[in-house]
């Protein structure tokens, strides 16, 4: 699926994060989420606009952790503002 997109032109960047449902994860996994994040933003060029995945196939907390997790790092390391655009 990824490389079809990545055929296409689009820069996706695909990583498993596993986490056990209903259970805080692990540190060296919120460090992988702070790591990922944090390449993002040195990588983009201004002006670009780019954005973030989380997926739990059961639906049951492991998505809200990655999300949230991942708007600290922007908004703690980057001054990134949270915008909720829903």
């Amino acid at each position: 699926m990824f490389a079809l997109i990545q055929a296409e032109g689009f820069l996706v960047n695909y990583e498993r994060l596993p986490v056990t449902d209903e259970q805080a994860p692990i540190p060296a996994t919120y460090a992988r989420i702070e790591s990922r994040v944090t390449a993002a933003f040195d990588s983009v060029v201004e002006h670009t606009s780019f954005g973030f995945a989380f997926n739990c196939q059961m639906g049951r907390g492991r998505t809200t952790t990655g999300m949230i997790a991942a708007t600290l790092v922007a908004n703690v390391s980057f001054n990134y503002p949270i915008v909720l655009d829903w």
